[in-house]
């Protein structure tokens, strides 16, 4: 019946001293599924970009198939859009609302918007973000008569470890040629735990001549700079904030203020404490990573969504223009993950986006000039990595970090990891990736970023001066 709507028909059924008035006649067809399926992302960030949602502290997120869902339901050709309109105010806005009105004004909270796995049906989950558990006790002042303690302990830890590297070759043969290859997965990791032991001997060989330095000064006194010094770089929340630090974050009308006042109130870490604390976790990290079962390295996928409202209202990954202090903070928290992914004892690691007018990936590795430059920002960032146990060196990693501004706004990116398949392709696993939505476990905060470079760790207690998440 297209014939009927064009000009001609319209001239024969108007009167022509009506017609010769016309400018332009325009013919209006049915609305097809396929229009529909491509109104609903429009409408649905639309909606969701009203004030009383976004002025909300949210980490929203979209899974795949939700707005496949809303065309199903406002599909109605013979009321075209406004159908449409209507099943999304009664799926979508309505059941959020109803989410929000059972939580705190003030505190952030997740919500995820999905399909039900039994029904199909749409589903909500909401979650208030929490702190993580701390997972380390609080750093105690290390005397100076339990140092050579501490030192001995540290000599024999590394002859052990030396010895149960040498093990892992026993069965090998240097000569013939058979069984021995100097690039072989196995050596790669034997020299990067031999690279990391070299490095927890240079530690221990600065602790004991910085402990030397402390003997000589009057009894009872201990070398300590100012906050943020030469030589305190650490400070200890608290005690009596230690506890519910989160909550008065929330409560607080301005968070950036907040987290300045507590960083005067905290306690400065001395140096000799300092180093103690940095050698045993080093140690420890050694000897997890020279247990056999940790031989052959892991490929993963490192997720950080940036889960504020503005910016991921689609969840779809799209380049966003952010003020210079977020992008700055941004950027360090990114650099972070990426310089642990090339460092050792890991073997690779770099970031990957698809273009989305190209569809290819692009990989931005550490080096590259136009790295160094620009950093180009999406609300979801993928760092591909290559190590040994990764997975689990990063469990702590899990969960939400937060940002604050001088202005008292807050920020919210969600980490995530995905080990690959063993016979998986990046290509592959990227696609995969971007498909998963947030896990449940994202709604455990673990870190409070300040633009002034504070951040403050909620897993150990402690604040610095440095931007960089120390992973």
């Amino acid at each position: 019946m297209n014939h009927l709507f064009t000009p001609e028909a319209a001239e024969k059924f108007f009167r022509p001293e009506l017609f010769k008035l016309l400018d332009k006649v325009v013919p209006f067809h049915k609305l097809t599924r396929e229009y529909i399926q491509s109104l609903v992302e429009t409408l649905s960030r639309k909606a969701l970009d009203r004030q009383g949602i976004k002025g909300r502290r949210l980490s929203l997120t979209v899974d795949p198939g939700v707005h496949e869902k809303l065309a199903d339901l406002g599909f109605k050709p013979e009321y075209g859009a406004r159908a449409l309109r209507r099943a999304i105010e009664h799926h979508l806005v309505e059941p959020i609302a109803l989410q929000l009105s059972e939580l705190p004004q003030n505190e952030p909270a997740s919500v995820r918007l999905g399909l039900s796995l039994e029904t199909g049906e749409l589903e909500f989950v909401a979650n208030q973000f929490r702190a993580a558990k701390r997972r380390c006790h609080r750093l105690k002042l290390v005397p100076l008569n339990r140092t050579d303690d501490l030192l001995d302990s540290l000599t024999n830890f590394v002859i052990r470890i030396d010895e149960e590297l040498n093990a892992w070759f026993e069965n090998d043969t240097d000569s013939g040629g058979e069984t021995f290859d100097p690039m072989d997965v196995r050596r790669v990791s034997y020299y990067n735990v031999r690279e990391e032991l070299d490095f927890l001997r240079r530690l221990r060989e600065t602790f004991a001549g910085y402990v030397e330095v402390e003997r000589k000064l009057p009894h009872g006194q201990r070398s300590r700079a100012g906050r943020f010094g030469k030589i305190a770089t650490h400070l200890d929340v608290p005690k009596l904030d230690e506890i519910d630090v989160l909550e008065h974050f929330y409560a607080s009308p301005n968070g950036g203020k907040f987290l300045v006042n507590l960083v005067g109130r905290s306690e400065i870490i001395d140096h000799a404490t300092h180093l103690a604390g940095e050698l045993i976790y080093r140690a420890n990290r050694i000897g997890f990573l020279a247990k056999p079962e940790h031989q052959l390295p892991e490929r993963v996928f490192l997720r950080l969504r940036d889960s504020s409202m503005r910016n991921n209202s689609t969840g779809k990954p799209e380049e966003h223009q952010l003020d210079h202090q977020k992008w700055k903070m941004y950027r360090l928290y990114l650099l972070s993950y990426l310089d642990w992914a090339i460092a050792a004892p890991n073997r690779e690691g770099y970031i990957i986006q698809r273009d989305s007018r190209t569809a290819k990936l692009n990989r931005y590795e550490r080096n590259s000039k136009y790295f160094k430059k620009y950093i180009p920002y999406f609300d979801t960032a993928f760092i591909y990595a290559e190590g040994h146990a990764v997975t689990k060196r990063l469990k702590f990693e899990q969960g939400i970090q937060l940002f604050a501004g001088q202005s008292g706004a807050i920020d919210y990116t969600s980490f995530d990891i995905f080990p690959l398949g063993e016979n998986e392709t990046v290509s592959d696993a990227y696609d995969r990736v971007t498909a998963t939505p947030s896990r449940d476990t994202g709604t455990e905060g673990t870190r409070i970023h300040h633009e002034n470079g504070y951040l403050l760790d909620l897993q150990t207690g402690r604040i610095t001066n440095d931007a960089r998440p120390a992973l």
